[in-house]
């Protein structure tokens, strides 16, 4: 395979797999539905089919708890 780049590397595809973090505006509606007593799997439910943001829900229990990478203060 040859390479089109002048320094010799290759081109980087598309990220693969969810992204690392969430946005602030879903940290906040996560935070918001986890209050008015939505389940973990609920919210991350939720957030994929108004958001289009896939996530597990144990991002959204990092979130809730604010451990890592999501400490809040």
């Amino acid at each position: 395979m040859t390479s089109n780049r002048s320094d010799g590397g290759y081109k980087s595809r598309s990220p693969v797999g969810r992204p690392r973090s969430l946005p602030l505006d879903a940290l906040e509606r996560v935070l918001l539905h986890e209050q008015s007593g939505m389940s973990y799997r609920q919210i991350a439910t939720e957030l994929r089919n108004t958001l289009g943001i896939d996530v597990s829900r144990w991002t959204v229990r990092r979130v809730v708890l604010r451990l890592p990478p999501y400490e809040m203060h």
